[in-house]
Protein backbone atom coordinates (compact mmCIF):
# COMPACT_ATOMS: atom_id res chain seq x y z
CA UNK A 1 0.00 0.00 0.00
CA UNK A 2 1.42 3.42 -0.98
CA UNK A 3 1.30 6.28 1.52
CA UNK A 4 1.21 9.94 0.47
CA UNK A 5 1.33 12.87 2.89
CA UNK A 6 -0.23 15.99 1.44
CA UNK A 7 -0.48 19.16 3.53
CA UNK A 8 -1.27 17.41 6.76
CA UNK A 9 -3.78 14.84 5.48
CA UNK A 10 -2.69 11.23 5.36
CA UNK A 11 -3.96 9.60 2.20
CA UNK A 12 -3.70 5.85 2.02
CA UNK A 13 -3.90 4.72 -1.58
CA UNK A 14 -6.44 1.93 -1.70
CA UNK A 15 -7.86 2.59 1.78
CA UNK A 16 -11.57 3.03 1.32
CA UNK A 17 -12.84 5.15 4.17
CA UNK A 18 -10.96 6.66 7.09
CA UNK A 19 -13.09 7.16 10.18
CA UNK A 20 -12.36 8.38 13.68
CA UNK A 21 -14.88 6.30 15.61
CA UNK A 22 -13.69 6.87 19.16
CA UNK A 23 -15.49 10.19 19.62
CA UNK A 24 -19.22 10.72 19.06
CA UNK A 25 -21.13 13.95 18.64
CA UNK A 26 -22.44 15.07 22.03
CA UNK A 27 -25.88 16.14 20.88
CA UNK A 28 -29.27 14.84 22.00
CA UNK A 29 -30.38 14.18 18.42
CA UNK A 30 -27.53 11.68 17.85
CA UNK A 31 -28.11 8.25 19.35
CA UNK A 32 -27.91 4.67 18.07
CA UNK A 33 -31.71 4.78 17.58
CA UNK A 34 -31.72 8.05 15.59
CA UNK A 35 -31.10 6.48 12.19
CA UNK A 36 -29.66 8.77 9.53
CA UNK A 37 -29.67 12.49 10.40
CA UNK A 38 -29.26 14.61 7.29
CA UNK A 39 -28.30 18.21 6.60
CA UNK A 40 -28.69 19.56 3.09
CA UNK A 41 -29.13 22.46 0.75
CA UNK A 42 -30.46 21.74 -2.73
CA UNK A 43 -31.47 24.37 -5.28
CA UNK A 44 -33.56 23.77 -8.37
CA UNK A 45 -32.98 26.00 -11.40
CA UNK A 46 -35.77 27.07 -13.74
CA UNK A 47 -34.71 24.34 -16.20
CA UNK A 48 -35.12 21.68 -13.48
CA UNK A 49 -31.40 21.14 -12.83
CA UNK A 50 -30.62 20.52 -9.17
CA UNK A 51 -27.44 21.64 -7.41
CA UNK A 52 -26.29 21.31 -3.84
CA UNK A 53 -25.21 18.71 -1.33
CA UNK A 54 -26.20 16.61 1.63
CA UNK A 55 -24.29 15.17 4.56
CA UNK A 56 -25.95 12.46 6.63
CA UNK A 57 -24.72 10.95 9.89
CA UNK A 58 -25.63 7.82 11.84
CA UNK A 59 -24.27 5.83 14.73
CA UNK A 60 -23.63 2.28 13.61
CA UNK A 61 -22.03 -0.37 15.82
CA UNK A 62 -21.02 2.36 18.29
CA UNK A 63 -19.29 4.46 15.62
CA UNK A 64 -20.25 7.72 13.99
CA UNK A 65 -20.41 7.28 10.20
CA UNK A 66 -21.17 9.83 7.51
CA UNK A 67 -22.16 9.84 3.88
CA UNK A 68 -22.13 12.57 1.26
CA UNK A 69 -24.47 13.19 -1.66
CA UNK A 70 -23.86 15.84 -4.33
CA UNK A 71 -26.27 17.25 -6.88
CA UNK A 72 -25.06 18.56 -10.23
CA UNK A 73 -27.95 18.48 -12.67
CA UNK A 74 -29.63 15.79 -10.58
CA UNK A 75 -29.20 14.40 -7.09
CA UNK A 76 -26.40 11.86 -7.09
CA UNK A 77 -25.72 8.65 -5.23
CA UNK A 78 -24.69 8.77 -1.57
CA UNK A 79 -21.11 7.71 -0.79
CA UNK A 80 -19.32 7.26 2.52
CA UNK A 81 -17.02 10.19 3.29
CA UNK A 82 -13.30 9.49 3.04
CA UNK A 83 -12.41 10.93 6.44
CA UNK A 84 -14.54 11.92 9.43
CA UNK A 85 -13.13 13.46 12.60
CA UNK A 86 -15.09 14.72 15.60
CA UNK A 87 -13.63 17.65 17.53
CA UNK A 88 -12.69 17.31 21.19
CA UNK A 89 -15.70 19.42 22.20
CA UNK A 90 -18.07 16.87 20.63
CA UNK A 91 -19.91 19.51 18.59
CA UNK A 92 -17.71 19.89 15.52
CA UNK A 93 -16.63 17.71 12.63
CA UNK A 94 -13.99 17.73 9.92
CA UNK A 95 -14.95 15.81 6.78
CA UNK A 96 -12.82 15.03 3.74
CA UNK A 97 -14.30 13.95 0.41
CA UNK A 98 -11.65 12.81 -2.08
CA UNK A 99 -12.19 12.96 -5.84
CA UNK A 100 -9.83 11.67 -8.52
CA UNK A 101 -7.83 14.91 -8.87
CA UNK A 102 -8.83 17.03 -5.83
CA UNK A 103 -10.35 16.88 -2.38
CA UNK A 104 -12.91 18.94 -0.51
CA UNK A 105 -12.45 19.58 3.21
CA UNK A 106 -15.47 20.60 5.28
CA UNK A 107 -15.31 21.97 8.82
CA UNK A 108 -18.62 22.32 10.63
CA UNK A 109 -20.03 23.27 14.00
CA UNK A 110 -22.87 20.77 14.43
CA UNK A 111 -26.22 21.35 16.13
CA UNK A 112 -29.42 19.35 15.90
CA UNK A 113 -30.70 22.02 13.47
CA UNK A 114 -27.74 22.82 11.20
CA UNK A 115 -24.16 22.43 10.06
CA UNK A 116 -22.34 25.79 9.95
CA UNK A 117 -18.79 26.24 8.80
CA UNK A 118 -16.58 26.26 5.76
CA UNK A 119 -15.93 24.23 2.65
CA UNK A 120 -12.39 24.17 1.31
CA UNK A 121 -13.09 23.18 -2.29
CA UNK A 122 -10.85 21.82 -5.04
CA UNK A 123 -7.80 21.28 -2.81
CA UNK A 124 -4.84 19.61 -4.55
CA UNK A 125 -1.20 18.90 -3.78
CA UNK A 126 -0.35 22.23 -5.45
CA UNK A 127 -3.27 24.39 -4.32
CA UNK A 128 -5.10 25.00 -1.06
CA UNK A 129 -8.28 25.48 -3.12
CA UNK A 130 -10.96 28.02 -2.27
CA UNK A 131 -12.64 28.43 1.11
CA UNK A 132 -16.29 29.39 1.24
CA UNK A 133 -18.81 29.60 4.11
CA UNK A 134 -21.44 26.89 4.12
CA UNK A 135 -24.65 26.39 6.08
CA UNK A 136 -26.74 23.24 5.69
CA UNK A 137 -30.06 22.85 7.49
CA UNK A 138 -31.39 19.63 8.93
CA UNK A 139 -33.65 17.87 6.47
CA UNK A 140 -35.11 14.47 5.78
CA UNK A 141 -32.47 12.19 4.31
CA UNK A 142 -32.75 11.94 0.54
CA UNK A 143 -34.09 8.58 -0.56
CA UNK A 144 -32.37 6.53 -3.18
CA UNK A 145 -29.02 5.00 -3.81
Amino acid sequence: MKTLVITGILWLAGAAHLQQPARLLRLTCFSPDSGWIAYSKFNTASDGDVSGQEFAFAIQQGRLVARYRRAAGEIGTAHPVDSLQVGASGDSVRIVVIRSDYSNVYRFHVTCRSLRGTAQLFRTAKSEGQVTPLVLRRARPTRGP
